[in-house]
């Protein structure tokens, strides 16, 4: 009696390959607000000379107020904070090609 042939194995199926997720479109910056000038302060009067000369019918008081007290100096406004650079993703491995195999030679038949 001759050996049964052995079955052959059936091949695997392949796994589907995942679709990739869409990227995320990036949200665009809102504009900043201007803002609003700040009003001067308006110099106030100081006071003043002192009174006239002496007794007698010289002249009266001196002249009116002088300008007032100097407005405050415009604070500086500050250095905006230079934005970090992203870091650059990191390339993805290329997966290795898998070897073929190798043919079996078929058995020869027997005259």
């Amino acid at each position: 009696p001759r050996p049964r042939p052995r079955p052959r194995p059936r091949p695997r199926p392949r796994p589907r390959p995942r679709p990739r997720p869409r990227p995320r479109p990036r949200p665009r910056p809102r504009p900043r607000p201007r803002p609003r000038p700040r009003p001067r302060p308006r110099p106030r009067p100081g006071p003043g000379p002192g009174p006239g000369p002496g007794p007698g019918p010289g002249p009266g008081p001196g002249p009116g107020p002088g300008p007032g007290p100097r407005p405050r100096p415009r604070p500086r406004p500050r250095p905006r904070p230079r934005p970090r650079p992203r870091p650059r993703p990191r390339p993805r491995p290329r997966p290795r090609p898998r070897p073929r195999p190798r043919p079996r030679p078929r058995p020869r038949p027997r005259p």
